[in-house]
């Protein structure tokens, strides 16, 4: 269940703390520290920090991502960044840039 939604024709910045799923469409500047779920949606586009539990990319994201369960990029998600993250899974046709570590504790 999404908590929180970033519609297509919404432009955001800034710095948030969450506690639902949040789910970006529209495009996004800035920071989310949160305990659950991040969605970019395909038509979306994120240039942040990020710090969550998951994350799934569809769209196009740039920067830090630090999630302590997995990282899911579907055939539209393109990152180029970070990514420190449990897991990491990467449908084909998806575009990765950049370093991958593995969280430990």
């Amino acid at each position: 269940m999404v908590n929180s939604i970033v519609g297509e024709s919404t432009t955001l910045r800034g710095d948030f703390e969450i506690d639902g799923v949040l789910r970006i469409d529209g495009h996004f500047q800035g920071s989310i520290k949160g305990k659950s779920e991040v969605i970019i949606g395909e038509k979306a586009q994120a240039s942040l920090d990020l710090e969550a539990n998951d994350i799934i990319i569809g769209g196009k994201v740039e920067g830090k991502i630090k999630v302590r369960g997995k990282v899911r990029m579907l055939p539209s998600g393109h990152l180029r960044g970070e990514v420190i993250a449990g897991k990491i899974i990467i449908e084909p046709g998806a575009f990765f840039s950049g370093q991958c570590k593995m969280w430990s504790e």
